[in-house]
């Protein structure tokens, strides 16, 4: 695992590594995601982390896992 660290700006901005871009294939423009966990983030590209976000046993979509909801979208 490759460890990268930025300092935080005053705008609360961070320059990403280019190595980092790379390897997470983004560009201006694109959306970078942050799945936090208690005092943890993981940072993907968009593609990346709709790909994680519906595996087995992720909760990500939780909020909208009701039966009602689930009746809702049955037909989409």
């Amino acid at each position: 695992m490759q460890i990268y660290t930025e300092t935080l700006t005053n705008s609360l901005s961070v320059k990403l590594p280019q190595e980092l871009v790379t390897l997470l294939q983004i560009e201006p423009g694109d959306t970078v995601v942050f799945q936090v966990s208690a005092s943890h983030a993981l940072i993907s590209g968009l593609e990346l982390a709709a790909t994680d976000a519906l595996a087995p046993g992720n909760d990500a979509f939780s909020e909208w896992a009701s039966d009602a909801d689930k009746e809702a979208y049955r037909t989409l």
